[in-house]
């Protein structure tokens, strides 16, 4: 182990700093925008290829980094701008919905065009837990940024309802899709941490956007459960049993997931007023990171700006995943703004 894991403040100033130093290393010139993620390739790691959402996802924590007078070396306008201009065609809904988020933190210079484009994409019958709770979150931050408000509240409301469609009450857990019918109802009901982690995410947004204890109430209980069941080194599990309210699959623990989906979604939901126990869980899973974990190394490699995607299982043992999502960056510069003691 590298650190000192009850030293979380300082934790997270090399978190700050290791993604910051990250982001030009993803930036594609020819593209405009950010590549997929950085691979490992036995010498040295190379980017792949570009990636709209996993840019829309850097950019939206750039403009909430902006906001708390931290500057990156992107040019985020411009990098928004190419992804309008030269990408939008392409996209499919969630991507727009992450450029809407991000422009809505930002100057709104695109936000006529997005919305328009989000509401005609939207598909009716979209039920994917995980793509609606993004899109959930742009629409809200839309919403708060000055969007009509009549229009905005009734596609959030629909999104809200779709997402609670594909929630279990018993366990408060969330199945990946609300489309459930015939021979879906045969298969195991398992669901990953990320349609878990968004619903908390998107409900607590709207809740906090829109004022829906409903939504609250559900956003407390799956993030109580997955708190409940999070791992003895405070890792955040990989796929649940929806119907048992119960661990499917540990592994892959996903880096990520240690240092920004999961600590974002309790920070939002944690507002609700919980004594800081859901700060705590999140505060918990860091140290996992920097070498409090199966491997007793440290996922953090500041040389190279990466940190390491997550640790898998091997044969008997356990093995690092050598690779990093621009996302990733994204996701723990986004928690990393949001919190008040950055």
């Amino acid at each position: 182990m590298d650190s000192n894991a009850d030293d979380v403040p300082a934790l997270r100033g090399r978190l700050l700093r290791c993604c910051l130093d990250s982001l030009p290393h993803f930036y594609l010139p020819e593209a405009g925008i950010l590549a997929e993620g950085r691979s490992w390739d036995g010498e040295r790691y190379r980017a792949t290829e570009p990636s709209v959402r996993n840019t829309a996802n850097v950019l939206l924590a750039l403009y909430a980094l902006r906001a708390r007078g931290i500057e990156s070396s992107l040019d985020a306008d411009g990098i928004l701008a190419r992804c309008v201009a030269d990408h939008l065609p392409s996209c499919e809904y969630p991507e727009i919905a992450f450029l809407l988020w991000a422009d809505s933190l930002g100057s709104r210079a695109h936000s006529t065009r997005l919305w328009a484009e989000l509401t005609h994409r939207l598909p009716d019958r979209a039920s994917d837990t995980m793509l609606l709770s993004w899109t959930l979150c742009g629409v809200c931050a839309h919403a708060r940024a000055g969007g009509d408000r009549r229009s905005t509240a009734a596609l959030a409301r629909s999104l809200r309802d779709r997402i609670l469609q594909s929630r279990f009450p018993a366990t408060g857990l969330f199945f990946a899709s609300a489309a459930r019918r015939g021979l879906l109802r045969k298969l195991k009901p398992t669901a990953s941490l990320s349609a878990q982690v968004f619903a908390i995410l998107a409900l607590a947004q709207y809740s906090e956007t829109f004022g829906d204890a409903d939504a609250q109430g559900a956003a407390l209980q799956c993030a109580d459960r997955l708190c409940g069941l999070q791992g003895p080194r405070g890792q955040w599990w990989w796929t649940y049993d929806v119907r048992e309210g119960t661990v499917a699959e540990e592994y892959p623990v996903y880096s990520v997931n240690q240092d920004g989906a999961v600590p974002a979604a309790l920070l939002m939901i944690g507002r609700a007023g919980r004594d800081g126990a859901f700060e705590q869980a999140a505060h918990r899973g860091l140290p996992w990171v920097f070498g409090a974990n199966e491997l007793e190394a440290s996922l953090l490699d500041e040389r190279h700006a990466v940190i390491l995607r997550g640790i898998r299982r091997e044969g008997e043992g356990f093995e690092v995943m050598r690779e990093m999502r621009s996302y990733h960056a994204g996701r723990c510069l986004y928690w990393l703004a949001l919190s008040e003691t950055t």
